[in-house]
């Protein structure tokens, strides 16, 4: 039980940060456009 929790946080965790990488290099290619 418990390692399955924090397998789950560490999962939750990686995917939060993808999704601000995600945004950054976002605003950085629309940023480079301009």
């Amino acid at each position: 039980m418990f390692e399955r929790s924090e397998h789950y946080t560490r999962y939750q965790t990686t995917q939060f940060v993808h999704s601000i990488e995600d945004r950054l290099i976002g605003e950085s290619e629309s940023i480079s456009e301009s």
